[in-house]
């Protein structure tokens, strides 16, 4: 038996499943049905949905002047599609929805595998021994 934990979301869509992974971890599942959609989202600042954490998020709120799901829900798509042009405009009304249409894809294997430790403080390493047992030491986790 293994000590790993697993959160999963299960919804409608991908981004909403991933939404729902996140909010009960570690270790528990979370399942969104169609009827609790609306009131997860209408409170859900913007940032948290795909595609809206970084510049275009920022450039939703200056223009719009909305911070939440709610708030960009109850724009009309009109109007978002003037300010953001028909195609990224349908996509943020869709979104504040909770309406995705991104396919879930089977995940590949890795090309590499990796693994790494930082040393600050009082755990620099500062004698080549040290270097080398840590380097066994990571070298075995990747066995």
């Amino acid at each position: 038996e293994t000590t790993f934990t697993c959160s999963a979301g299960v919804s409608t869509n991908k981004m909403l499943a991933k939404l729902t992974s996140g909010m009960h971890k570690p270790n528990q599942q979370t399942v969104l049905t169609a009827q609790g959609v609306p009131p997860l989202l209408q409170p859900l600042a913007l940032d948290r949905l795909r595609g809206l954490g970084g510049e275009f998020g920022k450039q939703v709120v200056a223009k719009l002047g909305v911070n939440t799901c709610g708030e960009l829900a109850a724009v009309g798509v009109h109007v978002l599609q003037k300010h953001f042009g028909e195609d990224r405009g349908l996509w943020l009304w869709r979104m504040a929805q909770g309406m995705d249409e991104d396919p879930v894809k089977e995940r590949e294997l890795s090309q590499s595998f990796g693994t790494g430790k930082t040393f600050r403080g009082p755990n620099t390493l500062h004698t080549l021994p040290e270097v080398k047992r840590w380097m066994s030491e990571l070298a075995g986790e990747l066995a």
